[in-house]
């Protein structure tokens, strides 16, 4: 039987591919939601580069942080059964603690935003903050929340054109790849200052360096098979131990993503799909909830074929366009996060 941790992993892959999109949407009003509560003066931080995610929790030095359970009920059904991952905490000075879980907390809450919608899933992130912590480390994390969120959409700006696994081999991409990674820490350090960056991407950088050294040492064809190996095994050896000890479990996850990709996009029917999760071993909620998704990505995809075409007969040159995209949208789309994946497929079609 897999575990609930693997099984959660495996299922937040479904909402990781558009929850970027939908952050996009609401992004710019968020911002000026957090410009009206945020002081002028700049409010010291305290930074620990390299403590692990709920290390905080436990720091003798803490004096408040927010729960690990939930204080009422999960805002998506994704997170049902399970406890907060990571924390805000707020040392004895009254300042806030930066660490991993910080990342950790933000994270937990905007992978539900393809579930409940992008708003919803920002709203119980300022909820907890809100809550939580007293004042001048509130400010604190709303500032941290909205760089993070800024964050958050130069990264999907730069992945617009994931490769493909075919592709990953070739030198070329690996140039490219690289040059997304310089840029993106390029990005990131207009946001955070080095310590802050240290402290929420450090273990993600240095995973990454490893990952695409380790991809470079492959696609090296000026030497040897036992070079590469002696590499590669350098490479290993160079990772602290909280990243040694997870890379063959990330390694694993990874491929079980793939894995439940290329089952939704195959030609199987529902009944079969769901036979073969079964039989490679995950359990029936698990299964249920993969061939639901599946299911309500295709409903989605025959909405939007009809809405597309509604659309597309409009006339541009109409004085009130925008109000008859909306209304139009509204009648076909239900849910808030329905309506922003349909306006984002057409800014794609534009």
């Amino acid at each position: 039987m897999i575990k609930k941790a693997a099984n959660r992993k495996a299922g937040l892959f479904i909402a990781t591919t558009s929850v970027f999109l939908a952050l996009l949407w609401w992004f710019d009003a968020l911002v000026t939601s957090y410009q009206a509560q945020r002081e002028k003066q700049e409010l010291p931080l305290v930074l620990e580069p390299v403590l692990a995610p709920n290390e905080a929790v436990i720091d003798k030095r803490v004096s408040r942080t927010t729960p690990r359970q939930h204080d009422q009920s999960v805002i998506s059904s994704s997170l049902q059964g399970t406890d907060i991952d990571g924390a805000l905490s707020v040392g004895a000075d009254g300042q806030l603690i930066v660490n991993l879980g910080v990342r950790d907390f933000f994270d937990y809450f905007l992978n539900t935003a393809d579930e409940v919608g992008a708003e919803a899933a920002i709203a119980e992130v300022t909820r907890y903050i809100e809550t939580y912590l007293p004042a001048e480390a509130r400010l604190q994390a709303l500032s941290l929340f909205e760089n993070y969120l800024r964050y958050k959409r130069t990264e999907f700006e730069l992945q617009q054109a994931p490769l493909t696994q075919e592709r990953v081999s070739d030198a070329d991409a690996l140039v490219v790849l690289r040059e997304n990674f310089n840029q993106m820490r390029s990005e990131r350090s207009k946001l955070f200052t080095q310590d802050e960056q240290a402290a929420l991407f450090g273990l993600e950088d240095i995973y990454a360096e490893h990952t695409l050294s380790s991809l470079e040492v492959l696609a090296n064809e000026q030497i040897s098979d036992d070079e590469k190996r002696s590499k590669l095994d350098e490479l290993q050896r160079a990772l602290p131990p909280e990243l040694s000890g997870s890379l063959l479990e990330t390694e694993t996850g990874r491929q079980q993503q793939q894995s439940i990709e290329q089952l939704i996009a195959s030609d199987q029917d529902d009944a079969q799909l769901h036979e073969q999760l079964l039989r490679e071993g995950y359990v029936q909620e698990k299964a249920d909830e993969i061939v639901s998704h599946r299911q309500q990505q295709r409903h989605f995809s025959t909405i939007y074929e009809s809405y597309a075409q509604e659309r597309a007969a409009l006339s541009h040159e109409s004085p009130d366009y925008e109000q008859k995209i909306n209304a139009l949208r509204a009648r076909y789309f239900s849910t808030p996060e329905q309506q922003t994946r349909a306006k984002l497929l057409d800014l794609k079609k534009k």
